[in-house]
């Protein structure tokens, strides 16, 4: 029986493998796709727990700190944000597409969010909060999804076909957004922090 503490693993699991064989069946994404969130999500959380103030409460295994299985929710995240946004405003300019989905991303992260508050997931330390949740949640969320999808649709407008030299991209394009997604979570802290 699965209890309340290993609902998010399971969840995140099975949303990351269905979007995998939906990917596959579909041939809507190459696995090079997931590969490269996983490490994005991996990095970005490792950097956050670096400099804000929260924890997650007990979930094996880990690096670093960051639970395993949150990186493999986010790649679901994205991989869903960014089908909808397709699926929805089809024939949409690439940028337009990015923006749509970086606000689906931003809606499924606040209600995990909630979620995740509510049922002791993870924990914040003093930030300033609405209903217990930090106000810098949404812009996290908008951050991470805006530089992740910007990053994988900027290389996919090259049209490179060789999957080693895709690869070679989208690390050189999204990990320098890493550190742009990093700033920009510090500037909102720190504003927040100031204005409240």
């Amino acid at each position: 029986m699965i209890t309340v503490r290993w609902l998010l693993p399971a969840m995140a699991l099975l949303a990351f493998l269905a979007c995998l064989a939906h990917s596959y069946r579909f041939g809507k994404r190459d696995p090079l796709f997931f590969v490269v969130a996983v490490a994005f999500a991996l990095a970005m959380e490792w950097a956050q727990l670096l400099f804000l103030d929260y924890q997650y409460v007990g979930f094996p295994p880990r690096w670093r700190g960051v639970p395993l299985v949150i990186p493999l929710g986010w790649s679901a995240v994205f991989y869903l944000s960014d089908e909808v946004a397709a699926q929805v405003l089809r024939g949409l300019h690439w940028a337009r597409r990015v923006f749509a989905a970086t606000m689906v991303t931003m809606v499924l992260l606040l209600a995990l969010e909630l979620a995740g508050l509510r049922l002791g997931w993870w924990t914040w330390a003093e930030e300033p909060a609405m209903g217990g949740l930090p106000l810098l949640v949404p812009f996290q969320a908008f951050s991470a999804g805006f530089t992740f999808l910007l990053g994988v649709h900027l290389v996919a407008q090259m049209g490179l076909t060789d999957a080693r030299l895709r690869l070679r991209f989208l690390v050189l394009t999204l990990f320098p957004l890493l550190f742009v997604h990093a700033g920009f979570v510090y500037l909102v802290r720190q504003a927040m922090r100031w204005l409240f």
